[in-house]
């Protein structure tokens, strides 16, 4: 088994943003000229063994710090500098990307060379390459400062494959990346903002496999025949999820080949799913992060043991891997994920462990027949109209389904509550030891 060690309503259109060559160029260049910066580690004025205390996040806030001042400072190539966890946070980022909008389709094989990430670079196919993201001003400056790097821009892409399936509850993505030093990385990408991509998220508490669990397998297993080398697997958030499965579910072959895979924030397991997962021998192989304030990192079973690190956003918006810090090519650890997140993990599971899998199938496929009552695709597109319709679906629901369907959620507003009383039982119990511990 091959070893390694430890170690992504009225605003201007993309194409008038960015109007030509030159000023991707210059885009480019900004970014590029980050590398002449000093280190954040320098401008905050740490030593080597110092870690980063809570005064310093103001600081932070000011200072290039996330994945796209790394990339665009990195100079270093894979063959001189060894792969990290921040670059399959890169990789699990480019994953999100629409690559079948550019004219060099990255399908190719074995047939013939692949097309780089730089050969892939177009402006004019920004509005496609770009239309599943939210935040499309940062996610040009995270692609541009990639092609720009010597690090990045000549990796290969390969076998990009999207597929949308509403009767199968099914939203899959992968993609291939062949590195320059013969490794190959196998991102698959998270939930997108498809109505049917959340819902397949709800589906992992009581099915297994749900569909992109199975496509994720037979993926991994197509890319590693198509490929030579070791093998890296990763993703970001329901992508994290699905390469935990599909590198433990693969071939015997294919596993031999996996040298690490990586789960950025993503989803654990139901116990099923979590009985096969344990049986092979990939869990020693798995390098799993969450931020302080993890939310979905935290939901369902976690199989592997993961590691907490620092964000500079609030609550549910550190799932952002841009809110991700870096320090000195690394993700800044903390000691631990903070009341929030415990409280929001106690809340869901003990909601979720209240029901057996039908009634949990039952309500999610009512909770997604709600939303999907205007026939809209996309979380993004829903307009007032839309909503006013989900609202009427609910009304016109059979009653039986409906008193479920109530009943479910004030099952989860009981649970919430009863987490937040025993939360400020255990805070004031602590203030009241402490108090004690101080007089005698």
């Amino acid at each position: 088994m091959p070893s390694e060690s430890r170690t992504a309503a009225e605003v201007p259109t993309i194409r008038q943003r960015i109007k030509g060559s030159q000023q991707v160029g210059a885009l480019r260049e900004a970014l590029t000229s980050a590398a002449d910066q000093p280190s954040l580690r320098e401008r905050l004025s740490l030593g080597a063994a110092d870690g980063v205390p809570a005064a310093t996040s103001l600081q932070l806030r000011k200072v290039p710090h996330d994945i796209v001042a790394y990339v665009s400072s990195e100079m270093r190539t894979f063959r001189k500098h060894r792969f990290s966890e921040v670059d399959s946070l890169v990789f699990s980022k480019l994953s999100y990307l629409n690559w079948l909008a550019v004219p060099a389709v990255p399908r190719r094989t074995r047939k013939g060379p692949a097309p780089t990430l730089r050969d892939l670079f177009c402006a004019e196919c920004f509005e496609g390459l770009f239309d599943t993201q939210l935040d499309r001003d940062k996610d040009v400056a995270f692609l541009t400062a990639v092609v720009a790097s010597p690090r990045f821009r000549d990796v290969r892409v390969l076998n990009h494959v999207n597929s949308i399936d509403e009767a199968a509850d099914k939203q899959f993505s992968a993609t291939t990346f062949l590195l320059p030093d013969k490794t190959v990385y196998v991102a698959f990408r998270g939930t997108d903002n498809t109505i049917v991509g959340w819902k397949e998220d709800f589906d992992l508490a009581f099915r297994t496999p749900v569909a992109a669990q199975t496509s994720a397998v037979a993926y991994l297993e197509r890319a590693a025949a198509a490929t030579d080398g070791h093998i890296r697997v990763g993703g970001h958030s329901k992508g994290g999820n699905l390469a935990v499965y599909a590198a433990a579910m693969a071939a015997p072959a294919v596993r031999e080949r996996i040298v690490r895979v990586y789960s950025h924030d993503g989803p654990g397991f139901n116990e099923t799913a979590l009985a096969q997962i344990r049986s092979s021998d990939m869990a020693g192989r798995v390098s799993k992060s969450v931020p302080e304030s993890s939310v979905v990192g935290m939901l369902l079973e976690n199989q592997e043991t993961y590691h907490v690190i620092r964000s500079d956003a609030a609550g549910i918006m550190q799932h952002d891997p841009y809110s991700w810090i870096v320090l000195d090519g690394a993700f800044v650890p903390m000691p631990g994920v903070d009341d929030s997140s415990v409280l929001i993990d106690r809340t869901l599971s003990g909601w979720i462990s209240g029901m057996d899998d039908a009634h949990m199938e039952r309500f999610v496929n009512a909770l997604f027949d709600v939303f999907g009552a205007s026939g809209t695709k996309r979380f993004q597109d829903m307009s007032f109209a839309d909503y006013m319709a989900s609202a009427q679906a609910v009304v016109d629901m059979d009653p039986d389904e409906r008193a479920m369907f109530l009943r479910t959620i004030e099952a989860l507003a009981r649970v919430g509550a009863q987490s937040l009383a025993d939360a400020m039982g255990t805070a004031a119990a602590d203030a009241t030891d402490a108090v004690i511990a101080e007089e005698s």
